[in-house]
């Protein structure tokens, strides 16, 4: 009588370590996806430190006070908390030393400020320095610019995008009713003031002229550098 054999097998563990290898690889995959999301964390945990990641070369910001280069600042007291971008709590003591300290005269790029933080800044010239309150509208926030020739100057139209729009209609509602210089807005470019106008009524929308009276070149220079990340 034969006997009946069962099915042959090179594997000499019968198929038993199987499993096993299923797990190693199912262990090694799970240690290589936490490993890309701890590298994900990481990537962006630098990117939100780092000021220039989310700065732009052009921004729109509240003007809190102004003054010749080398003037004496001190900090409103008591320092509270700020509750809006136009707020003067927003000049620290250290932000008066920082504006006291400023060199007008430097022909260096000023450091990068990040946007929702006070701005120490010169005018275009030289012959004014500022504290600002947190940008409002940026670069981000511009639809198009368009320089516009007349005679051997030039000047900047920009259009906003709808999100740009509100913003501005906000700011400029607010500042409206305040005392100078704070009725003032900024318009940055590389961290100098381009102009500080005085807001006689809310911007609602429409182009905007930004700059007059400037060397063709320059503006032409200006109307792209607006709407490019700053670093």
């Amino acid at each position: 009588m034969s006997e009946t054999q069962g099915p042959i097998t090179d594997d000499p563990t019968g198929g038993r370590g199987r499993p096993r290898h299923r797990a190693a690889a199912v262990l090694t995959l799970v240690g290589l996806v936490v490993l890309a999301l701890m590298v994900l964390v990481v990537l962006r945990s630098t990117a939100n430190t780092n000021p220039a990641a989310d700065s732009w070369a052009f921004e729109i910001r509240p003007v809190l006070t102004t003054g010749a280069p080398g003037t004496t600042f001190t900090a409103p007291s008591p320092t509270d908390s700020p509750t809006n971008p136009s707020d003067p709590a927003w000049i620290t003591p250290q932000v008066a030393s920082q504006l006291t300290a400023l060199d007008c005269t430097s022909t260096a790029r000023p450091a990068v400020t990040p946007a929702d933080q006070p701005l120490v800044a010169c005018s275009r010239d030289g012959s004014e320095v500022y504290v600002l309150g947190p940008a409002e509208v940026t670069g981000a926030a511009l639809e198009s610019t368009e320089t516009d020739v007349t005679g051997s100057t030039a000047g900047v139209t920009v259009t906003l995008t709808s999100a740009g729009n509100a913003a501005l209609a906000t700011m400029t509602t607010r500042a409206v009713s305040l005392p100078a210089p704070r009725n003032q807005i900024a318009l940055v470019l590389d961290g100098r003031v381009l102009q500080a106008p005085r807001v006689t009524e809310p911007l609602t929308g429409g182009p905007m002229q930004i700059a007059t009276g400037l060397p063709q070149a320059e503006a032409s220079t200006a109307a792209t550098r607006m709407t490019s990340p700053r670093g």
